[in-house]
C-alpha cells in the first residue's frame, strides 16, 4: 500500500511539474507573416493570427508552439491603389490560391525547437497546414526572452505547390490560361515571421 508521505510527494511532483511548464500567448496586434511572391512583377503582403501559444519548459527553453491564421486577414501590400490592392486580395482568396471560403484558416503545430551552435537560434520543426493540406516545415529561428515578453523572427520559403496554390480550382484541372499564368510564377513563396509572445 502506498504511504500518505509517498502520496504527498507524487502529488507534489506532479503540481510542480504543471506549474514550471509555462505558456505564453502570442500578441496577435504585434505579430505577423509577411509574404512575397516573384512573379512578372512582385506581389507582397501580410497575413494576420487570430491565435497563438509558446510553451517553455522547467529549464527555461522553448518546445512547442501552436498558431492558427485568420486566412480573411491576407492582404497585399504592393500596388499603390486600394482598388488595385482588392483585385490582388481577392484573386489571392480566390480557389485556386488559398480558397479562404473553404478554408478560412492555416495553422502551424511545432513539434520541435532545438538549440543551434549559434546563442538564441533554434531549428523549429513543424506541421503546416493550407488548405487542409499537412505538410512538416523546418527553418531556423531567433527567439530571445526578457522577462517575460518572448521575440521570435524568422525567414524561409514554402513551395506552393505542395498545398495547391497553383491557380486550379480544383487539384486536377487543366486550364491553358490558368498553366500560363502558374509558369509566370516562381514556385516559392517568401516567408518572414516576426511574433511577439507575453503572459
Amino acid at each position: 500500500m502506498i504511504n500518505k508521505i509517498t502520496i504527498i510527494l507524487l502529488l507534489f511532483s506532479l503540481s510542480f511539474s504543471a506549474t514550471a511548464q509555462k505558456s505564453y500567448s502570442l500578441d496577435i496586434k504585434k505579430s505577423k507573416i509577411s509574404w512575397k511572391i516573384e512573379t512578372v512583377g512582385k506581389h507582397n503582403g501580410q497575413i494576420l493570427f487570430s491565435w497563438g501559444k509558446l510553451d517553455y519548459s522547467p529549464k527555461g527553453e522553448p518546445t512547442a508552439a501552436s498558431f492558427i491564421m485568420d486566412m480573411n486577414k491576407m492582404t497585399s501590400l504592393d500596388r499603390p491603389t486600394e482598388k488595385g490592392r482588392a483585385e490582388i486580395d481577392t484573386e489571392l482568396r480566390s480557389p485556386g490560391f488559398f480558397d479562404v471560403a473553404v478554408y478560412p484558416t492555416a495553422t502551424m503545430i511545432v513539434k520541435q525547437i532545438l538549440k543551434t551552435p549559434t546563442p538564441n537560434v533554434f531549428r523549429v520543426t513543424g506541421d503546416l497546414t493550407i488548405k487542409g493540406i499537412t505538410h512538416r516545415i523546418e527553418f531556423n529561428a531567433a527567439i530571445v526572452k526578457k522577462g517575460e515578453l518572448i521575440t521570435a523572427k524568422a525567414n524561409f520559403n514554402i513551395a506552393r505547390k505542395k498545398w495547391n496554390i497553383d491557380f486550379k480550382e480544383k487539384p486536377n484541372d487543366w486550364d491553358f490560361t490558368a498553366a500560363i499564368k502558374n509558369k509566370m510564377i516562381d514556385d516559392d513563396i517568401q516567408i518572414s515571421l516576426d511574433l511577439t509572445f507575453g503572459k
